[in-house]
């Protein structure tokens, strides 16, 4: 019988050490995990603001993008891909969010730290990344015009 306590003890520690650190369901810090979890565009479009996926939409019409491609851009986790909220800093309509992101399987993105702005939007945490497409959107438009313009004198 103590035997079995004490495997039993055992495996829950292992279990239990194996986890890691947990954050309610809706917080900031748990977004990240849930990013892993996104097979589609349409999954991880729900963690990120309306803006965000309409200058995502206006960026993959622009360049005749299939979704993949789009869902590529926002996916910054994948299933191997751990991370650690190294900062924090609360305002009073968002949150600045740094992570350090580790991947034994992608040597490339180890230590790497990402800055995510963060807003409540109809009561759910969302990554906004709205200015960041649209300045991207912006200098490539500005190149294919500049080039275009370049090719008639």
């Amino acid at each position: 019988m103590t035997s079995k306590l004490f495997w039993i003890f055992l495996a829950l520690l292992v279990l239990g050490l194996s986890c890691g650190k947990k954050y309610p369901q809706n917080s900031p810090e748990n977004i990240p995990e849930m990013i892993k979890k996104c097979k589609n565009l349409s999954d991880i479009s729900s963690f990120y603001t309306k803006g965000t996926m309409d200058a995502v939409y206006k960026y993959q019409q622009y360049f005749s993008q299939e979704e993949f491609f789009a869902f590529k851009m926002l996916q910054f986790m994948e299933d191997s891909s751990s991370y650690k909220v190294i900062g924090k800093k609360e305002e009073h309509d968002f949150v600045i969010m740094d992570i350090r992101l580790e991947d034994p399987k992608r040597e490339n993105i180890n230590g790497i730290v990402l800055s995510l702005k963060l807003i409540q939007e109809n009561g759910q945490w969302k990554i906004d990344k709205e200015d960041d497409i649209k300045r991207l959107l912006n200098s490539a438009s500005q190149r294919s015009a500049e080039g275009y313009l370049n090719k008639l004198h």
